[in-house]
């Protein structure tokens, strides 16, 4: 089976909310996150990152408005680490942040398709709310993808979502798109364009500084990256031991993020590779490693 033929739609243990409010929540979150906070409105979401001083991704996320605060979709791995370094920085603003309990559901493929078809999204809009649940529209032109969240965590998801897989599909989808669950083992490691989030729009070049803004503007202006994280997969599980990428002759050559891999039909994950061994025979322990140039037939 092609990956992009799967659907399905389950809960998703893994996401988890960030809310920031308070009177200078903006211009607060203007100052750290890598993206452009100022375009976050109640019909657009947005990827973004927050880093070290020295430009080191701390976590990777989606970001929205929802009654008049501002929230953080985020892997649960990283997300005390997050809150604890974001608090660092609020001094005397008036900003208040608090991790908050969710419901969440994934969906892929020909459900998630339903599911978006159905709400009818507006024109340049991803994200809508309806009733108690917000819709986050994340399909690309090769596969229809959703997340379906409700922020109240006594208020249980609309019945009209129905699970239908037993397959983790929220991190399939962040697998094949790319899009980096960090973990604490690659916690303050990669820079914002290596994880690929020059991909997601998740970084402006446009805005005015923030937290580990001139390691990044200066990746950009001034060098070319030498590696950068890419879907890989392996046909064995079994394999899947270790995080070490190597060539035909030992070397080393990148290593895999992913926690937690995906098997349909082959193993899939995401690697942070050398640009200048992608095109080579590579493995993971002792499978071979295919790395997947996304087009219509992965």
């Amino acid at each position: 089976m092609n990956i992009t033929d799967f659907s399905g739609t389950n809960i998703d243990e893994n996401l988890v909310a960030i809310r920031v409010s308070g009177d200078d929540a903006s211009s607060f979150l203007q100052g750290q996150f890598s993206n452009n906070v100022e375009l976050v409105s109640g019909e657009k979401y947005q990827y973004s990152t927050f880093s070290t001083n020295q430009g080191k991704v701390i976590g990777t996320f989606r970001l929205f408005n929802h009654e008049q605060a501002f929230v953080i979709l985020i892997n649960n791995d990283v997300v005390d680490v997050f809150i604890d370094r974001l608090k660092k920085y609020i001094i005397m603003s008036k900003v208040v942040v608090e991790k908050i309990e969710i419901n969440c559901l994934a969906s892929f493929g020909e459900e998630a398709k339903q599911y978006l078809d159905a709400d009818k999204f507006e024109r340049e809009s991803n994200i809508l709310v309806k009733d108690n649940n917000i819709l986050l529209n994340c399909s690309t032109s090769f596969y229809h993808s959703c997340f379906i969240l409700s922020l109240n965590k006594d208020i249980p998801i609309s019945k009209d979502y129905c699970i239908s897989s037993k397959i983790k599909v929220g991190e399939f989808i962040d697998i094949i798109n790319v899009f980096p669950r960090l973990h604490s083992n690659v916690q303050d490691t990669y820079i914002p364009q290596v994880l690929n989030m020059e991909s997601h729009d998740a970084i402006n070049y446009k805005k005015g500084c923030y937290t580990g803004q001139e390691i990044v503007a200066r990746t950009h202006y001034l060098g070319k990256i030498k590696k950068i994280l890419l879907l890989c997969s392996i046909d064995n599980l079994e394999n899947f031991v270790g995080n070490k990428i190597h060539d035909k002759n030992s070397e080393i050559v990148g290593e895999v993020i992913t926690l937690r891999p995906i098997t349909i039909e082959r193993v899939f994950f995401n690697a942070v590779i050398k640009l200048n061994s992608v095109e080579k025979e590579l493995f993971l322990n002792k499978s071979s490693l295919k790395v997947h140039c996304f087009t219509a037939n992965p």
